[in-house]
């Protein structure tokens, strides 16, 4: 089934703080906020995923929340990942 991101409108925006100036000339600080939408198009179906966990969990509820994974999942294939231009100073209005 083809599948578009664009339908998920700016649920999938990724922000980008401001950063620092490291310790190298090459890392130039920024004082502005940053922001994109990605977009990915291609063809999903859904498919059944059997993990093979010990105890079928992952972590142990104490130091990590013991998680039950689906057994369903989708598959994307063909897919074309855009990542665009970032719109700085401006979150989420690309």
């Amino acid at each position: 089934m083809p599948f578009s991101s664009r339908i998920l409108g700016k649920y999938l925006g990724l922000i980008q703080p401001p950063l620092p100036a490291g310790e190298n000339p090459e890392e130039v600080a920024t004082e502005d906020w940053a922001s994109m939408i990605p977009e990915m198009k291609g063809k999903t179906r859904l498919v059944s995923v059997t993990p093979e966990l010990e105890g079928e969990r992952y972590g142990d509820g104490i130091g990590f929340p013991a998680v039950t994974p689906w057994s369903v999942g989708v598959f994307m294939e063909d897919l074309e990942l855009d990542f665009g231009v970032a719109n700085p100073n401006n979150p989420l209005t690309a």
